[in-house]
């Protein structure tokens, strides 16, 4: 089982931060563009030295500093790793290094995995083989969900929209091996491909399952057209940015009018929730197609939806062929890598998919890596970017008295995850063969399914980890705490290096909490109060002067491309660009504030000021393959890093500042300087 609720994009946050000052990719003055004006391309000023030497590794579709740092705290991951197999090997561990030991241990004998073949689905292709009518068909469904394997649509519990303290049954769309929805509907050339080369793939898997091939090709062409038909009724990802196509609870009898043959009461009891009375269902169109699809699509089309869908989920942990077929469509043709990651990455990366799993690695990684200071440190920042914030909020001339006062409670009461857990969850219900890397998959998802299963009838518990891991490179916002989330590493150099001047700090670790403090009042934060619930606590007049300014973010976005024909979609990226903004004025304000109280001089001929936003425009710089970008473009909502370097440094006036740039500057425009919300 991987993270759910993936719909509220406010909740993960792609952050990015330099590399350790001893790396070729460090804040370094003396390679900055002398040829590209400061006032007019910040980016490249900066980075151009960076874009023209540097070498994309193989095996990575995006390359920037970022990106670096995954691959060193990888690293860092795969030597706990080895000492966990260890320990494990000698019943030496406890229950996490048990866990971490094992599956890894299971995962490096590539000899036992490749023995075996697809034997580890014989069971349930077999299942799949023998449905003979909707109801086999609806069963399967539900007890495929039950084990952690959400085939057709997700189903977790999480907490409502109007009650943040009350957990409820989800369900969502989903059902589609491509991502990206469009690419099944649209007629241009590239997604026309895209189908072509899935098409191809699927048969591929299909065929390694022991099929011929003209089976094979067949089968693929009857489930691809069952994923067809559910990506034509899902809702796109702009369209998933309405809270009301997130939050929905509805009588579980409705659910059952509107799908019928989904078989609710098996589906419910199979989770454990046979008594559940209320569903949340936010996506009832695609569910109603699903319920014409049980009932009018022929089942031998199901049969063959349901194994390439099982096939294309699990073919990661199978044998060589499965694995490598797996990575020559997702990998190499949709994101463009040429080189399949090397062994012990793929298994670092399918532990840290896996909920459960990724616990028992972040608490070896925080005993191991996270030194006693650093949370203080952290929380000493957070600290000066809330007064700066607050100062912000406080003298805003668009905003009246009411919803001002209703801000400031909400920023007030907006607490942190800082680090890790005050309280790790208890793993020890779940353990591990080391000889059986599918096996241990498969069981890591089912108790995880069983973990987040367990939360419905019980309040929702404020003290838990909720969102991604403690020992991953990002920092987020969940809207129903109302809380950030900074893990271990972003307490570490180089994202907080105390060696360094409070330029370089506010502009990394600084301007990432300020990210996250805005996303508590960007277009979808903004849609819950303090206490986490979605709640309108905005005057009229307020709330259209908030949407006149977040229209003018999503119209100036609008116009940037990554090449011709290819705009970045303002609307699926508002909610990263308002944070993105947002989060660089605040951590400058709070670095203001830092600076009157101990001024710092010049360093290498440049300000505090100066270092600041340089720090900025260099944590951006990024290589990208074109297939991956054009990818991300469509689904991803975050702006191209080259717009996420620039387009906040032109929005605020401190940036032209500090360099005197002058009028006819791009970053002196004033429709660059339009877009400024907080």
């Amino acid at each position: 089982m991987i993270f759910r609720f993936r719909f509220l994009s406010l909740a993960t946050c792609l952050v990015a931060f330099p590399v350790a000052a001893s790396d070729a990719l460090s804040f370094a003055p003396a390679t900055f563009d002398s040829s590209t004006p400061v006032c007019v391309d910040p980016y490249r000023y900066v980075n151009a030295e960076w874009l023209r030497t540097t070498e994309m590794p193989a095996d990575r579709p995006i390359w920037g500093p970022r990106y670096q740092v995954v691959e060193r705290n990888r690293d860092m991951q795969r030597e706990l790793a080895e000492r966990a197999a260890a320990q494990a090997a000698k019943g030496d561990a406890n229950t996490e290094t048990a866990l971490v030991g094992n599956f890894f241990a299971s995962g490096m004998n590539e000899a036992r995995v490749d023995a075996a073949g697809f034997a580890p689905l014989q069971a349930e292709l077999a299942r799949i083989e023998g449905l003979r009518t909707s109801a086999d068909v609806a069963a399967f469904i539900a007890d495929s969900s039950a084990q952690g394997l959400d085939l057709v649509f997700e189903y977790y519990v999480w907490a409502r929209g109007d009650d943040p303290d009350r957990n409820v049954v989800f369900v969502e769309q989903g059902g589609r091996g491509m991502d990206d929805r469009a690419r099944y509907l649209d007629d241009d050339a590239s997604s026309k491909g895209l189908r072509a080369a899935y098409l191809t793939h699927l048969a591929k898997l299909l065929e390694l399952s022991g099929l011929r091939a003209d089976q094979a090709a067949q089968q693929a062409k009857d489930a691809f057209r069952l994923e067809q038909a559910l990506a034509r009724a899902s809702f796109s990802f702009v369209e998933l940015r309405d809270l009301d196509h997130i939050f929905a609870v509805r009588p579980t009898a409705e659910v059952a009018r509107i799908a019928p043959h989904l078989d609710w009461p098996r589906l419910l009891a199979a989770h454990g929730h046979a008594t559940a009375s209320e569903v949340s269902m936010a996506q009832p169109a695609f569910f109603a197609e699903l319920e014409r699809r049980l009932t009018a699509t022929p089942i031998a089309h199901w049969r063959a939806y349901l194994r390439a869908r099982l096939l294309d989920t699990t073919a990661p942990y199978l044998a060589k062929p499965f694995a490598e077929q797996h990575f020559a469509f997702h990998g190499k043709t949709v994101r463009g890598v040429p080189a399949m990651p090397a062994r012990p990455k793929q298994v670092i990366d399918a532990l840290n998919n896996n909920s459960a799993l990724g616990m028992a690695m972040s608490r070896l990684f925080v005993d191991a890596y996270l030194p006693a200071d650093a949370k203080p440190r952290a929380l000493a920042m957070v600290a000066d970017l809330r007064a700066a914030f607050r100062a912000r909020i406080e003298r805003l001339d668009w905003m009246g008295d009411a919803t001002r006062r209703a801000a400031l409670d909400k920023l007030d009461r907006m607490g942190g995850k800082i680090g890790y857990p005050d309280r790790w969850p208890d793993l020890r219900a779940l353990v591990l063969d080391p000889d059986d890397y599918a096996g241990n998959v498969r069981a890591a998802w089912r108790f995880a399914q069983q973990r987040a299963d367990a939360r419905l009838g019980v309040p929702v518990d404020r003290g838990e980890w909720r969102i991604g891991l403690p020992h991953e490179i990002n920092a987020r916002y969940d809207p129903q705490t109302n809380e950030i989330y900074f893990p271990a590493p972003m307490l570490l150099p180089p994202a907080f290096d105390p060696k360094l001047d409070p330029a370089l700090n506010y502009g990394a670790l600084g301007i990432i909490i300020g990210h996250e403090l805005t996303h508590g009042f960007d277009d979808q934060g903004a849609q819950f109060d303090g206490a986490g619930r979605v709640r309108s606590w905005w005057t009229d007049e307020d709330k259209r002067n908030f949407d006149a300014r977040a229209a003018k973010v999503i119209e100036r976005y609008g116009k940037f491309e990554i090449g011709p024909g290819k705009p970045v979609d303002g609307a699926l990226t508002v909610g990263e660009n308002i944070a993105d903004i947002g989060g660089l004025a605040i951590a400058y304000d709070a670095l203001q504030r830092r600076l009157q109280d101990a001024p710092v001089a010049a360093i290498d001929g440049l300000t505090q000021q100066q270092r600041f936003f340089l720090r900025y425009a260099s944590i951006w710089r990024n290589k990208i393959r074109p297939e991956f970008a054009d990818l991300l473009l469509k689904t991803d909502p975050h702006s191209p890093q080259e717009f996420r370097a620039n387009a906040p440094l032109a929005a605020i006036p401190e940036f032209a500042q500090a360099f005197s740039c002058k009028r006819g500057d791009a970053m002196a425009a004033p429709a660059a300087r339009a877009i400024g919300i907080w």
